[in-house]
């Protein structure tokens, strides 16, 4: 896989790993105003942005290194956080921004990204490992309240760096999508039974995202990226890209894609697959789409800073220093409730 498990086991992303200061800012509930998360490779922690004034508001440090991924619960305004070898899966609060939980049952030391189901009662974490001879695959159901296991989705053996790359859910939450790349598939997966609807082969890399319509998935390989049709699992379209993309964010008319070799973020219309448009972005690492779909924020993990792109415009228009960490990668918005 020349995705993102290569990416991120890196010379670049493994040395020089140092801990940022504990916060001095006050403990004071965050402000209502819609906050920007970024989360730091290369340092154990994140920052909560206000994007209004673009300063950082709160620093979150964690024991644990190589925090990996980001997702968000808006109804219980929490922020769950990943790590590629920390097995521990933790829990933040979006109002105060206080660690106020953590999972340590079963979660894998190679953990991918979590969804969370539309009532936000449970959380879907696609993580990798286990004793030597017997790691595996899995996808966890965590009860975000009780902050423990509910269920273990065991989907086959975990071949190292190939594990569960990438997770999306129906909007019914009725089916999880994930990408196992030790066994070359995607897999459809019921979540209230367990049981895999579906098992479409591929070469490898990564499930990217899931259309804002929920009738489609993108998917990127080592030529490029494809989309293939829920359903039917029809390839509706294929696209060579070339470089090593990392990652992906799909808007209603367009999927922005990171492109870490060619310091580069791609545009490409999502209906189509047609032609693409390249905006220079030095290492991107991670993104995310403002609530409008008008503005594009990507962190430069070389730069260390968040790059705040005009999509109308294709150019950047700002741009948010980070002082508080280093390798911003994974970038979350969170919206009042």
């Amino acid at each position: 896989n020349s995705g993102r498990s290569d990416y991120l086991a890196s010379d670049r992303f493994a040395r020089h790993l140092a801990v940022i200061a504990p916060p001095t800012l006050s403990a004071r509930p965050l402000p209502d105003d819609q906050l920007l998360v970024a989360l730091f490779w290369e340092d154990k922690g994140l920052a909560m942005i206000d994007r209004n004034t673009n300063q950082v508001v709160k620093t979150v440090v964690f024991p644990s290194i190589n925090a990996r991924f980001l997702s968000v619960n808006s109804v219980r305004e929490e922020v769950y956080v990943s790590f590629s070898n920390g097995d521990t899966f933790y829990i933040v609060s979006s109002r105060t921004g206080e660690i106020i939980g953590r999972v340590v049952e079963e979660v894998g030391w190679n953990s991918d990204r979590s969804v969370v189901s539309p009532d936000g009662s449970l959380v879907y974490l696609a993580t990798s490992g286990g004793p030597e001879g017997k790691a595996e695959n899995k996808v966890l159901v965590i009860d975000p309240v009780k902050q423990q296991v509910t269920k273990v989705l065991r989907l086959g053996p975990y071949k190292f760096p190939l594990g569960l790359e990438g997770i999306e859910l129906s909007a019914d939450g009725r089916t999880l999508y994930t990408l196992d790349a030790t066994a070359k598939a995607l897999l459809a997966i019921n979540t209230n039974s367990g049981e895999v609807l579906k098992r479409f082969q591929v070469t490898g890399g990564q499930l990217l995202d899931i259309s804002p319509e929920g009738n489609a998935l993108y998917l990127a390989d080592e030529e490029g990226i494809f989309k293939i049709q829920i359903g039917t699992w029809e390839v509706l379209w294929k696209l060579t890209t070339g470089g090593n993309i990392l990652a992906g964010i799909a808007g209603e008319q367009e999927i922005y894609l990171l492109d870490s070799d060619g310091n580069r973020v791609l545009r490409v219309n999502a209906e189509t697959g047609g032609k693409f448009e390249a905006i220079k972005v030095n290492s991107p690492g991670g993104a995310a789409l403002s609530p409008d779909g008008n503005r594009l924020f990507v962190s430069s993990t070389d730069e260390n800073i968040i790059l705040i792109i005009d999509l109308q415009t294709g150019e950047p228009i700002d741009k948010i220093p980070i002082i508080s960490g280093k390798g911003p990668t994974d970038l979350v918005i969170l919206s009042p409730p």
